[in-house]
């Protein structure tokens, strides 16, 4: 093998393992959102209100708000000025300048806890406690360039954000969505969309530069026809081995993935 060849099959082992993880990872979200579970509270430091469930906990979030950073002014003045009496100075002229006001960012206002429950996100700091209801929810926004997501309650008219670690980022956003989801009853199309997700993760599936096409045993002229059959698309459908649940079809077999039958 020359040093291309080698360089290229490299190359594909690092897309493979990346890719087997991400494909582990996706699997474990189905699996927690399909058997339903969720993290012991009596590890985390949060009191659970009445069939609350918790689903993630770290120690190391911070409360924040955007802030306006202090402005400046652009220029300078024009003129002169003279003494008129101790301590006073008689100015002629003006302004030519601009003030330009201070550049809007996120600023820590407390460091603490954050738990995300199937009813609500809260944050415990050293001096604020912050509680995001989902049924005050208006909407939540994800930082594309920072570990922080807003979220916007109806009973608050200033916006918060919550500022995880950076390895916490997809646990965060799944298990946020997956609260939600719960809280709103559409656990079914939450496990859909994840399913869908890792339909289109299995086409991407990295090839060997270096394996070789398998020839067939017959010329394509010779080669028997096969009947085509069509299949169903992917979806949920009734479930073959339990008639009071789902099981997702991906488009050619029934996959692990289970849900009970909503009301």
């Amino acid at each position: 093998m020359g040093l291309i060849e080698k360089h290229k099959e490299n190359e594909y082992h690092e897309k493979l393992i990346s890719w087997q993880n991400e494909v582990a990872l996706l699997q474990s979200f189905i699996n927690d959102s399909t058997d339903n579970r969720y993290l012991d509270a009596s590890k985390a430091s949060i009191i659970l209100k009445r069939a609350e469930h918790l689903l993630f906990f770290s120690h190391a979030a911070q409360l924040v708000e955007i802030k306006r950073g202090r402005g400046h002014y652009v220029g300078g003045y024009s003129g002169f000025s003279f003494h008129v009496a101790k301590g006073v100075n008689y100015r002629v002229g003006g302004m030519r300048g601009h003030y330009v006001a201070g550049a809007e960012q996120p600023t820590s206002l407390d460091s603490g806890n954050v738990a995300i429950t199937d009813q609500r996100v809260v944050f415990q700091g050293a001096s604020q406690t912050r509680e995001f209801s989902y049924a005050k929810l208006v909407g939540y926004n994800h930082e594309v360039a920072a570990p922080i997501t807003w979220i916007q309650v109806s009973n608050r008219q200033k916006t918060s954000g919550i500022r995880y670690l950076a390895s916490e980022t997809t646990h965060f956003h799944y298990e946020l969505s997956r609260g939600v989801s719960i809280f709103n009853g559409s656990l079914l199309g939450f496990l859909e969309h994840l399913n869908a997700e890792m339909a289109d993760l299995m086409k991407e599936k990295p090839t060997d530069p270096i394996s070789k096409p398998v020839r067939p045993v017959h010329p394509p002229s010779q080669m028997p026809k096969q009947p085509v059959i069509a299949l169903p698309p992917p979806g949920w459908y009734q479930d073959p081995e339990n008639n009071s649940g789902f099981r997702w079809w991906n488009g050619n077999s029934w996959t692990s993935s289970c849900a009970q039958k909503p009301n």
